[in-house]
Formats: C-alpha cells, structure tokens, sequence
C-alpha cells in the first residue's frame, strides 16, 4: 500500500502484505486506516507525520486465514474485519485486542458495514448469506 501527504507530497509505503489489499476503511476521526490482505486485521496510525517509520496495529490472526474486508466503526477505533474462511472479528485498534463476531468455516466475506449509529454489523459472504451481528453497548 503506498500513500501520499498531500501538504509536502511525501510518499510513504506500507508492505508486508502476503495477498492483494481488497479494502481499505478510514475511522471516523481519519486517524487510522485499516487494510484487508494480511493475516490480521492491520491499521495504520496515520497521525502526526502518518505511518511512515512506524509498524502496524494489528489484531485478529485466522489460522490459514486472510482478511479480505474491512469495516471502521462509525465513531470509535474499532475495526470489523473479514476472512477467507467466513470468520468475522471486532476489534479495539489502540488495544489490539479483538472478538468473534462470526466464527469461520463458511465461504469468504465479500462485504462488510456498520449501522449509522455502530450497534450492527452486516457481513455477506460470496454465496450471498447475509449475518447480521447486533452489538451490545459496552462491546465495542
């Protein structure tokens, strides 16, 4: 992934990903952006002088696993991410910590988003099953 700074054209790339970046989904606040094509879910900190020189965020390891979407949460720094396998995950960025929202062992995601308001998450698959993950307050 490589990416530019408008203010001074800077470039900065962003490597180790093991299969084509599908997605990618700003957080609210465009601190981080997140990016499907690795094994976790990976977020970049793109504050201040933005990712260059630092290592990614990352959560969420699928054994034989990939992500292939990503969702940022509407307004907090929380990420969605999903896998090859079907598995869905939630995670904290900053925390690097992440749940099972939907385990494995169907068809790859294809699609991910969040309600307006965060509280759901819709996944479809590419077979066209569609799981909608209603969320507690306090889980995310």
């Amino acid at each position: 992934m490589h990416c530019w700074r408008w203010s001074d054209r800077k470039g900065m790339r962003m490597s180790g990903y093991p299969s084509k970046i599908r997605n990618i989904s700003w957080t609210a606040d465009s601190r981080f952006i997140a990016a499907s094509g690795a094994d976790s879910v990976t977020s970049w900190d793109c504050s201040g002088n933005g990712p260059s020189g630092k290592p990614p965020l990352e959560f969420g390891y699928v054994y034989n696993g990939i992500v292939r979407q990503v969702a940022a949460h509407p307004s907090d720094s929380v990420v969605a991410g999903g896998y090859s396998d079907g598995t869905v995950m939630i995670g904290n960025i900053e925390q690097e910590t992440a749940m099972i929202a939907r385990p494995g062992g169907g068809k790859p995601v294809a699609g991910l988003t969040w309600s307006a308001d965060g509280r759901i998450l819709v996944a479809v698959d590419e077979a066209g099953a569609i799981a909608v993950m209603r969320l507690k307050s306090g889980m995310v």
